[in-house]
């Protein structure tokens, strides 16, 4: 039985690989399951840009007052400059301290932080899939799991390196069992997920050109350049030659907010 389950499912890891390679295609080093949580690289420069600066001043000062010393001859001032100097030599060392726990934005920071962000984004299309049932799975031994049932319940919860899923309590006595996908679901699932990162290798469709011009709309926040549907579907069709209501139905679908697609913008 295990055998013919294997043969036909999906272990649920297996599943947010072959996400993560349809959403970022060449992006995907198939290693972010690991990639820890870390901040934008713009907010990590922001916490740092402060200390910097101080750090700078610091020194335009300890500079300031090395000169004065040297200039002076009168040991009580120069005791007062030292004592000064001190301070903020001191001051300095702090602030040195506190940026040892702040991230350095470099090249090497950036791609970790790509890698967490390709992550996020694929776990939570998986897990939203999961729970909308747009995708059903099983739990080892034939039990077929209802996410959109059990999403809001206290425990509910899929481990992905395990391909694992935690039920509720109280709802079955084995509340932990291997996660398999049904293949042919899944895959007739993941046809309709639009690409983030197109693959240069090959060219892109109109569903994917459709879904990049509704991007670039969509992220110039409102008030959107177009009100209704209608008047996004004319627009895409100016940009993308040949783009069926088909393909623009899928590529909204993938990128039209939720304000739209609940009705009321037709």
């Amino acid at each position: 039985m295990t055998h013919l389950f294997r043969n036909s499912h999906y272990f649920l890891i297996e599943a947010f690989q072959l996400l993560g390679k349809r959403l970022f295609g060449p992006e995907w080093q198939e290693d972010e399951l690991n990639a820890p949580r870390l901040e934008a690289p713009h907010i990590v420069a922001a916490q740092r840009a402060p200390l910097e600066a101080e750090i700078a001043e610091l020194d335009n000062l300890v500079s300031g007052i090395d000169q004065s010393i040297s200039r002076n001859i009168d040991m009580k001032a120069i005791e007062a400059f030292q004592e000064e100097r001190a301070n903020h030599f001191a001051r300095r060392q702090e602030i040195i301290a506190s940026l040892r726990n702040v991230y350095v934005t470099d090249l090497s920071y950036q791609s970790r932080h790509a890698a967490y962000v390709r992550r996020t984004e694929t776990e939570t299309r998986l897990f939203d899939a999961l729970r909308s049932d747009n995708i059903l799975s099983n739990i080892l031994g034939g039990i077929v799991l209802n996410g959109s049932h059990w999403q809001n319940r206290p425990g509910y919860r899929h481990i992905i390196d395990l391909s694992l899923i935690v039920l509720p309590k109280l709802v079955y006595s084995k509340r932990r069992g291997t996660v398999l996908l049904p293949m042919a679901a899944f895959d007739a699932w993941l046809d309709t997920v639009m690409p983030i990162v197109i693959n240069p290798a090959s060219p892109p469709s109109p569903d994917l050109l459709c879904a990049q011009f509704l991007r670039r709309v969509f992220a110039q926040g409102e008030p959107y350049a177009y009100q209704k549907k209608q008047g996004f579907r004319a627009a895409a069709r100016q940009a993308v030659p040949g783009l069926s209501d088909r393909a623009f139905n899928r590529a909204w679908g993938n990128t039209a907010p939720d304000s739209f697609k609940k009705g009321g913008r037709k």
